[in-house]
């Protein structure tokens, strides 16, 4: 499926390329980074069974080709990564902890590993392993622009839109952390100004609308990767002037699931509309520039991937959260102060047959540690475990009835990262200034969040007879989840035309709320004499 994926995206370039004329010229440009990443960080407990996060320390990296070309008419995109993952420590063994922890990206082939017996006959592990894709096409779409028409759009592109807490392309540079999802979307897309031969005002000019069909290639809740069939139809209405926008986004997706064992039992299904609104307002004086933003979504609909077997049938999707930020520059000195809060709704009755859990996209960065390190092992585990149970007894509908847990739910336990369920406060301030050919960025940012419904693990919440309870064994589990501080510096130069490089040092401490207390009363997820968690990442980036 993928490889035909691929070969649709050329051939719809290559047909484009023979449409064009041939004495139309054409400019091709090649643009790309390599990226060096070398991170550290604390291990910690992950549940009251004593499982420990398994990456102290590791390195990776990633080649990305960007080209492009365009003739008179007609513009082509392309992006392409090679050799994404991990250089060195990269040999971990889970049961399937090496499919939801340490390949997020799912670029790779999954192998089981098999063991040969001493009379010649082969054993099943039990165990998994990712071998990554040494290539891993990204995009490559045609843009064609036409004054009567608009611009129209076709073959495999980035989905983004607001401030990409619901549609992230992955290309946004977060404060802290780093990108390494990116929605990706086999699309037809139109976009037009229709009221532009109305009226020749500000508005008339401005307003665009966007509609698109989409079959999904890779996403946080559907990879074709995987199995999974996602169908989308995009429609958009907004006001942009400069920076200032105003909008309305409606997406309405039928998605199903991979199953291996459809004949036993059906593929989970999920149909849902989304309706997001996204503002953005901009204002530049003489010494300063002000920004503020928002973006809210609700998504309604229904889906037969439930936690619980106790809504078989399926259940409503009821889910609604937002993002808003702020910021001010004083120009002068190139100092800057901002401030983000954002909320997704969670769900305080996961037994019921109605789902109000809500997830940011995963590549809406917040913080380094809580969201992208802890939480994103802490979940993963989840699944781990329930797999485990369920791998361990045949995955048999009576086993699942006892656990309460559907197997078909086990996917979607871990938060890849994202902002889920819970709400933060993050404010963050940055300072540059220009040295040589290049400019030195310092910055820092605190983060306090907490959980809009209770923590729960699917397995302890079973064995303490259906009360919700924390990964540690502990019910009813307070709602801080604790305070994170980011420090950072980074240094950005150019050499010759485009080719620059950038250096990139942060720096991470967490510690941990009431959320993670443990049996012993303290909220220690880690063996050191403090509870706090570090984490250090260093990052060479060369681009061109």
């Amino acid at each position: 499926m993928r490889l035909d994926r691929t070969c649709f995206a050329i051939l719809i370039a290559a047909l484009a390329m023979r449409a064009a004329s041939p004495v139309q010229a054409y400019e091709l440009e090649v643009h790309g980074s390599y990226r060096l990443r070398m991170l550290d960080a604390d291990r910690y407990q992950l549940a009251d069974d004593g499982a420990r996060a398994q990456q102290a320390g590791w390195r990776e990296h990633r080649l990305r080709l960007t080209p492009s070309a365009k003739t008179d008419k007609l513009k082509f995109f392309g992006q392409i990564d090679l050799f994404s993952g991990q250089l060195l420590f990269g040999s971990h063994n889970s049961r399937v902890g090496e499919e939801f922890v340490l390949d997020p990206d799912r670029a790779g082939t999954k192998e089981i590993r098999v063991s040969k017996n001493p009379d010649g006959t082969l054993t099943d592990s039990g165990k998994t392993e990712w071998i990554p894709d040494v290539i891993d096409p990204r995009h490559l779409y045609v843009e064609y622009t036409n004054p009567s028409v608009g611009l129209v759009r076709v073959g495999q592109m980035p989905s983004d839109w607001g401030m990409g807490i619901l549609a992230n392309g992955g290309d946004r540079e977060p404060l802290f952390g780093t990108n390494r999802y990116g929605d990706i979307n086999d699309r037809i897309l139109l976009a037009t100004k229709p009221l532009s031969k109305m009226g020749g005002g500000k508005f008339h000019q401005n307003f665009y609308t966007v509609a698109a069909l989409d079959s999904v290639y890779r996403d946080e809740n559907a990879s074709v990767r995987d199995g999974d069939l996602a169908f989308q139809g995009v429609l958009a209405g907004f006001y942009r002037e400069y920076e200032n926008m105003s909008g309305l986004y409606l997406a309405g997706r039928t998605q199903k699931d991979d199953c291996p064992d459809a004949r036993t039992r059906p593929c989970a299904k999920l149909n849902v509309v989304a309706i997001d609104t996204y503002q953005n307002w901009m204002q530049e004086g003489d010494v300063s520039r002000q920004q503020v933003s928002f973006e809210g979504v609700v998504l309604l609909g229904r889906t037969t991937r439930v936690l619980s077997d106790l809504a078989k049938s399926g259940a409503d999707v009821r889910a609604a959260g937002y993002a808003a930020g702020g910021s001010y520059e004083y120009l002068p000195l190139r100092l800057t102060a901002a401030v983000e809060h954002g909320y997704a709704s969670g769900d305080n009755n996961p037994q019921d047959d109605t789902v109000t859990r809500l997830s940011f996209d995963p590549d809406h960065k917040v913080g380094m540690i809580l969201y992208d390190e802890v939480l994103y092992n802490v979940t993963a585990h989840m699944a781990d475990r329930v797999a485990d149970e369920l791998g361990a007894t045949g995955e048999t509908a009576e086993t699942a009835s006892l656990l309460g847990v559907l197997p078909d739910s086990i996917a979607n336990l871990p938060t890849n990262g994202g902002v889920s369920g819970s709400t933060y406060v993050y404010p963050s301030v940055k300072y540059d200034y220009k040295v040589w050919s290049g400019h030195f960025t310092l910055k820092a940012a605190y983060l306090a969040a907490w959980l809009t419904s209770n923590f729960f693990d699917p397995l302890n919440t079973n064995q303490h007879g259906g009360v919700l309870t924390s990964p540690y064994g502990i019910e009813r589990a307070h709602s801080s989840l604790g305070q994170e501080i980011n420090l950072g510096a980074e240094y950005d130069f150019h050499l010759l035309g485009d080719i620059g490089f950038r250096f990139t040092l942060q720096y991470g401490t967490y510690f941990p709320g009431d959320a993670f207390r443990q049996p012993d009363g303290s909220n220690k997820i880690q063996k050191a004499e403090d509870s706090k968690i570090d984490k250090v990442e260093g990052r060479f980036t060369l681009k061109w």
